[in-house]
């Protein structure tokens, strides 16, 4: 039995693609889904992801790194004005490729 709340505010909407995608693990759906649920305007970092779960750099690594391997996440390396290196996040909510959009086969059964 399911007891679910009434969504009218502090709810994140997302597509079920990455939940159903069986090529992430559970560590990179739920990163995903942290990563869906924050503002468009969010400065990403991994230091900022890091602070925002329990597990320590390695793991919020890792789980990027499956992302960039599956399309979801890609990051460009830029430099700013003081010479410093940055990464800007492309986030996907369906994975993407030098190709364009992957489609799963996925059902809803």
């Amino acid at each position: 039995m399911f007891y679910r709340e009434e969504k009218l505010f502090n709810y994140t909407k997302m597509s079920n693609y990455h939940l159903k995608d069986k090529n992430l693990s559970l560590k990179a759906k739920g990163l995903f889904s942290i990563i869906l649920s924050l503002p468009d305007n969010w400065q990403f970092s991994n230091e900022g992801l890091c602070s925002l779960c329990k597990e320590g750099k390695m793991a919020v690594d890792t789980a990027i790194k499956e992302l960039k391997d599956n399309g979801y996440l890609k990051l460009i390396r830029k430099q700013n004005s003081l010479g410093k290196f940055y990464y800007d996040y492309e986030v996907y909510e369906n994975p993407h490729t030098q190709l364009g959009h992957i489609d799963l086969p996925f059902t809803d059964k």
